[in-house]
């Protein structure tokens, strides 16, 4: 699993909860390069963007996976975060045992296994 395929999953984790890139702008007209020009120019997530509904341990999470590569989080360390604090990878279930639940983890759990298992 490569750092590109975690910011990736930054990407898809803010648009399945907020329905909108977390750019704050409008992509939709943007040559590719142009898009690709503000993401560099905004590397770092701001936290006026945050949507009213996303949860603080959430935004956290996705700022430890949508940053500069050389900061960005490794798998482990992305599955480790405080989001998944009772969560075993290995047994959906207990999605919805753990203390806590987001319901944000439902939308990048199984994203997670499958970067997880095609690291093996």
């Amino acid at each position: 699993v490569s750092k590109y395929d975690i910011w990736s999953l930054g990407v898809i984790a803010w648009e399945l909860v907020s329905d909108n890139n977390p750019w704050g702008v409008n992509v939709d007209k943007m040559a590719p390069y142009e898009i690709f020009q503000e993401i560099r120019r905004t590397s770092k997530l701001d936290v006026r963007l945050k949507p009213s509904g996303m949860s603080d341990t959430y935004f956290d999470f996705i700022r430890t996976i949508l940053c500069e590569h050389r900061e960005r989080s490794t798998i482990e360390v992305a599955m480790s975060h405080d989001l998944f604090n009772g969560v075993d990878f290995s047994d959906p279930a207990t999605l919805f045992q753990s203390k806590g639940v987001h319901r944000e983890l439902a939308c990048v759990m199984p994203v997670l296994r499958r970067l997880k298992g095609a690291q093996k």
